[in-house]
């Protein structure tokens, strides 16, 4: 059963990690307090900050996702991670609302600044975490103790 190539059954997998992704992102808007500070008037800190962190951690899972034996081919685990979780705490329709709420206060450049740092910091973010679990997963001891729990199961 699969609709436009995506299997039906993973629904409650990308539902539930949806909802938890959600909840921390509504925590992290908590942690940061009131939205509307002075150097960022209409509180785009929290929207920032879980998109740069998503971008990290999504760079990094994808590249886990593709080396790491235990997750590999784990379509369930790829669908609850990276589409549930870090897609409901990453947040492209609150940024784009941003953008637009900055357009509407006469801030065109402001709203030009945010939208391109975001679009390159985040970017930058994922390269960054690829890079980084590309490098720890490439370590010949990771590899030899892959090779043994292979061995071993």
């Amino acid at each position: 059963m699969s609709a436009n190539g995506i299997t039906l059954r993973l629904l409650p997998f990308v539902a539930l990690g949806g909802a938890l992704g959600s909840g921390l992102r509504h925590g992290l808007q908590l942690l940061l307090g009131e939205p509307g500070g002075a150097l960022m008037p209409i509180g785009i800190e929290a929207t920032l900050t879980a998109n740069l962190l998503g971008s990290l951690l999504i760079g990094a899972l994808a590249v886990s996702m593709r080396w790491h034996e235990s997750l590999k081919g784990r379509v369930a685990v790829q669908a609850f991670l990276l589409t549930g979780l870090l897609g409901g705490f990453t947040t492209a329709s609150v940024f784009s609302l941003e953008l637009l709420m900055l357009l509407e206060s006469d801030q065109a450049g402001l709203a030009l600044a945010y939208g391109l740092c975001t679009f390159l910091s985040c970017l930058l973010a994922a390269a960054i975490g690829y890079w980084l679990a590309w490098r720890v997963l490439r370590r010949p001891g990771l590899r030899r103790l892959a090779r043994i729990r292979r061995r071993s199961s």
